[in-house]
């Protein structure tokens, strides 16, 4: 499903940034949650990052071919799923590249780089106020209690609230979100590979 907001809701103030000394930056969050959203954006917009060519690698074992041939710096990582996935980045750190990556494993893990490399970390799935924009961008009325309710089962994700929305009809979240939580449920998506 596509990102369903119209414009970027820069929720993570990540202006005043300075990326210089990072080596590693990671967004983690839930599915939908806008973590590769945000990537784009970062890359397309920050005055550290917006100038710079990047290689694009999606989840799964690296292409180490492809990153040895590209004469980028920055590479981008969409998804690490797996311990495997998280000693791939590491490579990539050691061979002198900026990663980007968007993550589904627990931040202390991937924290486990700071050790050796400056490691930035960023949640995409924790602000009940960006959930609050969405609505009121659709024109959708709500309650912060209920927002809050949301974010606390699901997370802070655009994807879950349009499945919400869409499901159940209406320009009223609470009411929405009642009638879902009576008659359905969202099952979380599951990596396809086990973190370890």
């Amino acid at each position: 499903m596509a990102q369903p907001t119209a414009q970027f809701d820069s929720h993570i103030d990540l202006t005043r940034v300075d990326f210089e000394r990072c080596r590693a930056v990671i967004f983690h969050g839930a599915s939908g949650s806008g973590k590769s959203t945000y990537i784009r954006h970062l890359v397309r917009t920050h005055r550290g990052l917006c100038d710079r060519p990047y290689t694009h690698i999606d989840g799964g074992p690296i292409d180490w071919s492809r990153v040895d041939a590209a004469p980028e710096r920055l590479i981008i990582v969409d998804e690490l799923l797996s311990f495997r996935d998280l000693v791939q980045v590491a490579g990539l750190l050691r061979a002198g590249h900026l990663v980007i990556a968007a993550s589904h494993l627990p931040p202390r893990l991937t924290g486990s780089l700071r050790t050796l490399w400056p490691l930035q970390q960023f949640a995409t799935d924790r602000d009940p106020a960006k959930i609050e924009r969405f609505l009121s961008n659709r024109g959708v009325s709500f309650s912060s209690a209920v927002v809050a309710r949301y974010c606390a089962r699901y997370g802070a994700t655009y994807t879950d609230a349009e499945i919400i929305l869409d499901h159940t009809g209406g320009d009223d979240f609470d009411r929405a979100y009642a009638r879902f939580a009576r008659l359905c449920t969202i099952d979380p998506v599951k990596p396809r590979r086990a973190w370890f």
